[in-house]
């Protein structure tokens, strides 16, 4: 729930700004790209939570993701939050990055939130 309103919230506010905004919007299939990470998305039905014209470069798709994390979860326990959010950002363009440049020829902005303690830089350049 926390994810998706965060989600809608962003594609709202982009749609003051921005044409085109889009929740969910499906991405390209790949016919043929190599990506170079193993862990990039190469899924046919692939998507990503909002899409924008505009917003980044005038005339180019901007791509957002959402991940919303537990910083109290046992697991993060031991790590600094700077650490965490860069984790889960890094995770997010090795999955997307690489598609979006390439294949929509877009830019791709992982939004990274913790429940309790605050956004990763992107969200704050946002």
């Amino acid at each position: 729930m926390r994810h998706n309103d965060v989600r809608d919230i962003t594609a709202k506010l982009l749609d003051e700004v921005c044409h085109n905004v889009a929740i969910e919007p499906a991405l390209i299939p790949l016919s043929g790209e190599h990506l170079h990470m193993r862990s990039a998305n190469r899924a046919e039905e692939a998507r990503l939570d909002v899409s924008a014209s505009g917003f980044w470069n005038r005339g180019q798709r901007a791509f957002f993701d959402v991940r919303v994390f537990d910083s109290s979860a046992p697991r993060l326990l031991n790590n600094s939050l700077k650490i965490i959010h860069n984790t889960h950002k890094l995770e997010k363009r090795r999955a997307y990055n690489q598609r979006i440049l390439n294949v929509e020829q877009g830019s791709f902005t992982p939004f990274v939130f913790s429940a309790v303690r605050g956004q990763a830089y992107a969200c704050q350049r946002f």
